[in-house]
C-alpha cells in the first residue's frame, strides 16, 4: 500500500469513528479502542507520511480523543462523592520510530521540528549576519558585501526592489572563497523584480517573499517560501522545497567558467517537494512549479552569455525578463 492511499483509508476510518461518537455514547469503549488502533497504524507509517499530511492526521486524531473524552464523561457521570475517574483512554502522541528499542513517545512540536514541517513563518535569521539591504534600481557587487566583527558566514539579502546582484562577474566572484565569498547560508527575503548570479556554498539557501525574480544559485538545500513568478537556476544536493509557492520555474545551475557549453543542458531528475501538494507525482504535477524546457534553458544560457559582454546591468535586468 502507498503512502497516499494508506492516508486516504486511515483518514475515511477516522471520519466514520468522529461520526459514531455523536450516534452512540454507549459504544464509547469499542470507539476508543478503535481510536487507539488507528494511533497505533499512524505510528507504523509515520516515516512514509510526508510531514504535512502527518501533522493533519495527528491533529484530527488528538480531536477525536477529545470528543471521546467528553462522550465518555457524560456516559459515566460522576456522583457527588465519587473520586475522580481515569479516563479510559491515554490521549494518542505519534513518533517517527528511530530504532527498534521502544523510547519515550516524541511530543508533536518536537516532531515537527525534526522533520521539516512546513511552516508559514519566515525562518530565522542569524543576529550577527551580514546584511545587504532596502536598495532599490542599483547593481550590487560582492564589494557591497558588509564586513561584520564576528566574521559571520551568513548573508542576508532583503528588500531589493529592480536590482541586478552580481557576484559572480566581478573579480572577486571569479576568485571565489579567496577573496572574500566565504558565505555557508544566504537568506533571500522580499525581493521583487531582481536579477541575482550568486557562487556556489556549501550550505542552505532560504528563499521567501520574492516575486518576479531571477535567481541563479547553488547549494546543499533550498527552501522557498511565499514566492511567486521566479525563475531559479540552481544546482542543488537534496530535494528543494517550497510552500505556499505559485509560478515557479526551475532549472540548471550554469557553469560560470563556461556558460555556452552548458546553457541548453537541464537536470531532468530535479523534483521539487511542494509542501502544498505532498503527494504530487509526474502524472499529477503541483500546479505551483514546473522544470525549465529545453528551450526554455537556452534562452537562460543566452542571456547569461550575454550578460558576460554586456556593461548595461539595468538593460540586462530588463531583457532578463522580456525572456523569462
Amino acid at each position: 500500500m502507498a503512502a497516499a492511499e494508506f492516508v486516504t483509508t486511515w483518514t475515511s476510518r477516522l471520519r466514520t469513528l468522529q461520526a459514531q461518537v455523536d450516534a452512540s455514547s454507549s459504544a464509547v469503549p469499542q470507539l476508543v479502542n478503535s481510536s487507539q488502533q488507528l494511533g497505533r497504524e499512524l505510528t507504523e507509517w509515520a516515516e512514509r507520511i510526508p510531514t504535512y499530511e502527518l501533522r493533519r492526521c495527528e491533529s484530527e486524531l488528538k480531536i477525536l480523543n477529545e470528543a471521546l473524552s467528553v462522550a465518555s464523561n457524560k456516559s459515566n457521570p460522576k456522583t457527588k462523592f465519587s473520586f475522580k475517574k481515569k479516563l479510559p483512554f491515554a490521549p494518542t502522541e505519534i513518533s517517527r520510530a528511530t530504532s527498534s528499542t521502544p523510547g519515550p513517545i516524541s511530543p508533536p512540536s518536537a516532531l515537527l521540528a525534526s522533520n521539516a514541517a512546513p511552516s508559514n513563518s519566515v525562518p530565522p535569521v542569524p543576529s550577527s549576519a551580514r546584511k545587504l539591504n532596502c536598495i532599490t534600481s542599483s547593481y550590487l557587487s560582492m564589494d557591497q558585501i558588509p564586513c561584520t566583527s564576528s566574521n559571520s558566514s551568513a548573508l542576508v539579502i532583503e528588500s531589493l526592489s529592480k536590482c541586478f546582484v552580481d557576484f559572480v562577474r566581478s573579480p572577486a566572484g571569479q576568485a571565489g572563497k579567496s577573496n572574500g565569498w566565504d558565505v555557508s547560508a544566504l537568506y533571500l527575503y522580499d525581493l521583487k523584480d531582481s536579477v541575482l548570479l550568486l557562487p556556489s556554498i556549501e550550505g542552505s539557501i532560504m528563499m521567501h517573499g520574492c516575486e518576479g525574480c531571477l535567481i541563479v544559485c547553488a547549494g546543499h538545500q533550498i527552501r522557498m517560501h511565499n514566492s511567486k513568478r521566479c525563475k531559479v537556476l540552481a544546482k542543488v544536493s537534496s530535494t528543494p522545497i517550497i510552500e505556499g509557492c505559485s509560478g515557479l520555474l526551475f532549472g540548471s545551475y550554469p557553469d560560470f567558467a563556461s556558460i555556452s557549453r552548458v546553457a541548453s543542458s537541464i537536470d531532468s531528475q530535479l523534483v521539487v517537494q511542494d509542501f502544498d501538494h505532498p503527494f504530487a507525482t509526474a502524472s499529477s504535477p503541483s500546479p505551483n512549479w514546473k522544470l525549465a524546457t529545453v528551450e526554455e534553458q537556452r534562452l537562460s544560457g543566452d542571456w547569461l552569455e550575454h550578460s558576460r559582454r554586456e556593461a548595461n546591468w539595468e538593460a540586462l535586468r530588463i531583457e532578463a525578463f522580456e525572456k523569462h
